[in-house]
Order: structure tokens, then sequence, then C-alpha cells
């Protein structure tokens, strides 16, 4: 056989074997993100800096597909069961999980951002540029190192922008720490420089800035359970989201281009959204029982997603005038994280009640001195002696494009058992009411012990309600009102629920 007759062989066999692969595919298209991407790399970074000392280019954190298939089969056991995962071939036990029968990939390539103009490509991409580091330094100077006033007395025209995404509460929760640590040191802003980048690393980067392919192929007999699942797919991509702070808004991807999709396969949002109905499971693993549209609001997305986000933190109901803090109950969105905070100026506290729920636990958040009392505010929950600090949250919080504008929706898991052996004994610690009207308290409240389905779907209408009508409100307001729009009583995202989990956040490589 001669060379020639080898190549063409060769050149055949290539043919045939790439198109064996291309008829698994039943489905490939492109998405863009239509909402801030906020994901992350082994650090919890968006960016990768270039360089140690002064880098010029970072590249931006893609999706991953396992993140992508993660999301997707839990969402899958929400809206068919366990059954859906031994379809698949996927065991509830990760011990023993088998290949699956479908399979993700995802091509991309990184995208390379000038850390100097924030942008690729000529396209922007970044709300902090360093050439923004400057101003933004000078400005925060100027309100004496409080960095929370950049978001609630801003003058400074040159930096709104940054603070368009600064100042959503789930932004500054994650970044706003780190930026305050720069000016408790001495020196000027050449050595609050490093945390300036830290800042900008965890940022998350502008929509539709960041594109790539999706791919779903089929184990030859299973191309209706591929189907099946590349519907649950786009749902994630289009409701759902991928990567930090997706409970809240961020990480929405949109298709704007379909190379190839089976027949049967809807790709348009809406019918997509809708193609799903409630699901009963009988057990304490949350199942989708369905959506509801919040609002709908014109201008920008950053605008949405801070009225989203203050919409869901109990310290930014407190500022409301007759209002307070007890009337949301955020932990069925997502427990406020836990702080340290000095409330002071107390004129009592009734402590019978709390040690009557918390018993031995009372001393290990509360410390009483006259009339001051040092508490670990937030909401704790006990196993025994095992602390669990947070619960996941019910309720999903999307923002979404439609006829040029955004609408919110919220999608609702909720399990149909509530997790009683978990929840066994609970109460939140917190500041209440206003100081200035003498209403200080220490609120101590059992409330889980005693939930059931009823209650809980009652208590997440509840605070649906309420959220729509903070929405409605911030909307009338153009996406600002009064007070501190960041805080500690932020609701993170992820889940965890049952033998097989799935959870957002750091990822090792």
């Amino acid at each position: 056989m001669s060379e020639g007759q080898t190549g063409g062989n060769y050149s055949e066999l290539i043919k045939i074997a790439k198109g064996l692969a291309d008829s698994e595919v039943v489905f490939r298209g492109t998405f863009v993100n239509s909402t801030p991407w906020w994901g992350g790399n082994y650090e919890g970074n968006v960016l990768e800096l270039e360089g140690e000392q002064n880098p010029s280019y970072a590249y931006v954190t893609m999706p991953e597909a396992k993140s992508i298939t993660g999301k997707t089969v839990w969402f899958m056991r929400t809206v068919r069961g366990d059954g859906f995962l031994k379809e698949m071939g996927i065991s509830d036990d990760e011990r023993n999980r088998q290949r699956s029968k479908v399979s993700v990939i995802v091509r991309g390539q990184p995208v390379r951002v000038d850390l100097d103009s924030g942008k690729a490509d000529g396209k922007d991409v970044l709300y902090l540029k360093k050439k923004d580091l400057k101003t933004l330094d000078e400005a925060v100077e100027s309100k004496g190192g409080k960095v929370y006033k950049l978001c609630t007395e801003n003058e400074m025209k040159e930096i709104e922008e940054f603070l368009s995404v600064f100042c959503i509460p789930r932004v500054f929760l994650r970044v706003g720490d780190t930026l305050s640590k720069a000016y408790k040191s001495s020196g000027g802003f050449d050595s609050r420089y490093p945390k300036f980048l830290e800042v900008m690393s965890k940022l998350p980067v502008k929509p539709n800035t960041v594109s790539f392919e999706v791919e779903v192929r089929a184990e030859r007999g299973s191309e209706s359970l591929a189907m099946e699942f590349t519907k649950g797919l786009l749902f994630t991509m289009y409701y759902l989201g991928v990567g930090n702070g997706a409970n809240r808004g961020f990480g929405r991807f949109k298709l704007i281009k379909v190379d190839k999709a089976r027949e049967g396969i809807t790709t348009d949002p809406r019918k997509v959204l809708e193609s799903f109905i409630p699901f009963k499971r009988d057990d304490s693993f949350p199942s989708y029982k369905g959506k509801l549209e919040l609002v709908r609001m014109k201008g920008g997305v950053e605008k949405v997603l801070k009225c989203v986000g203050e919409a869901t933190t109990k310290v930014k109901w407190k500022t409301q005038p007759r209002s307070c803090g007890k009337d949301l109950d955020t932990w069925v969105l997502g427990l406020p994280r836990k702080g340290k905070d000095s409330i002071k100026g107390c004129n009592s506290v009734d402590t019978k009640e709390a040690k009557q729920i918390a018993g031995d636990m009372f001393n290990e958040f509360a410390t009483v001195k006259g009339n001051q009392v040092n508490v670990e505010s937030g909401y704790s929950f006990f196993i025994g002696k095992r602390e669990v600090s947070r619960r996941q949250s019910y309720v999903v919080l999307s923002v979404n494009e439609e006829g040029g504008e955004h609408v919110v929706y919220a999608l609702k898991f909720i399990p149909d058992k509530p997790d009683t052996e978990v929840v066994t004994k609970g109460f939140f610690v917190g500041l209440h009411g206003h100081q200035s009207a003498n209403n200080c308290k220490i609120e101590v409240k059992d409330v889980l012990s005693k939930v059931n389905a009823v209650v809980l779907n009652k208590l997440i209408d509840d605070a649906i309600d309420r959220v729509k009508d903070y929405l409605v409100k911030c909307r009338s307001q153009g996406g600002s009102s009064q007070g501190r729009g960041t805080g500690r009583g932020q609701g993170s995202g992820g889940y965890h629920r049952g033998p097989y989990h799935y959870r957002e956040g750091r990822r090792g490589r």
C-alpha cells in the first residue's frame, strides 16, 4: 500500500469517526451571558490575573461542563424525581456513580481582558478598570474611609458605572470587606493597590461578554432521555443560572446561535419556562413548585439586581418607615450570614424566652452585662451539639430579558415534607426596629421546630409577596432608596439536600 493510499484511508477513517460522533449530538448551541457573569476559579475569583506584581491583563473564568451538568441534574431531580437519575445511569449514591448516558461538552476561548481599559476585542468587560482605581481611592478617602458611603452618598460621576454593580448587596457582601481592609492600614494609594486588584478579581463581568458553545450527546438508544435533559439544561441556563449569586439573578445565559437541535427540542425561553410543571416528590428533597412573575422593570440590569438584592436583605427592611426586620421571614429565602454585632442602648432584655429556646446554647450567642448586650447576630440551627450555619433558599429569583425590559421571576423549590430531623431548634438574634424610636430589642424565636408543609408554604408565599411589594416600590424609585442597601442579611446561592447534592461556589481544578 502506497503512502498516498495510507493517508487517504486515514482521512476516511477520521471522516467516519466524526460522522459517528456527530450522530450522538442532540443539541449544539452558543450562549452568552444576559446578566453579569460571576463565575469563580479555584480561589473564587472571576479574573485570573497575568503576573503577580502589576498585571496588565487577565482571563475571565469560563463556565465548566461539570457545573452546568450538576445544576441541570439537580433541577431534573426536582421536576422528575430520583428515577431520572437512574434512567441516566447515575446512582444517587456518589460512591457507586456510573458513567452517564448523557454527556455535556463546553467549548470556548477564555476572554483575555486589558485591565487598564477593561476591554476585550473592543468590548467593555469590566465594571472596575485600573484607570478607575485612583478615582475610587479619592472617593473613599473623601468619605473618611467608609466604603459603604460610596453607595449611599455618591457624588462621583466618574465611578457611577462601577458603583452600579458594587452597590448590589450581594456584590458588596463579597467585596466590601476586602476594600475596607485597604483603609485599615496606614499608607497611601500604593499600599492599597494590591487590595484594589483583589476587588477587581472578585467582581462579576458585564453582560454579553462571555460566550461559549454547549453540546449535549447521548449514547445510542438514549436520545429521548438526552432531549429531556436538554430541556432542563435550557431551563437552567435561562432561569436558574450558573456561578455565584445565581439565586439572586446573576449568571443567566441566552441562546444566540443554534447549530443543531433534534426535532422536539424547543429553544424559545417562554416555552421552556412553561414546559415544566409543579412536581410532587413526597420527601424532604425540594421539588419544583412553579414560578411567579413579580415585576417588569426598564433600565440597566444592574438596577434590577440591586432591587432584587435589597428585596431579600433583612437589614434593608429595617430602614423602611413603620417597618421592622422581623416582618420579613428571610430564612425561607436563604439565611442571613452570621455576624458579630454589638447592640447597645437596650433598656431591657428578656432572656427568659431565649434560654427556654436555646437552653445551654444561650451563652454561646449572648452575653448580658447590665443594659448592654453583645450578640452573635443572625439565624442559628442545631442538631444536638452540631451547628448548621445556614439553610438554602427555597426561592430562586431570576432576572430575564423580555420585550426590551427585564422581568423578575420567583421560582419555588419546596420539599413536600420539611426536614424536621435537620431543623429541630432554631432562633434569630438581631436588632429589630429603630433605636431612635427606643424600640431596641433582641428577638429570639423558635421559627422552625413546628413547621409543616402547610406552614412552610405560607411563609414562603408571604415572603415572596413582600419581595414583590419591595420590587414594585424600588421600580417606582428608579432603583434607588434610602438607607444602606448592603449588609449581612443576604442569602447565599447553592443547593444541598439529600444524598445527591449540587453546590455552587469554589471548585478545585
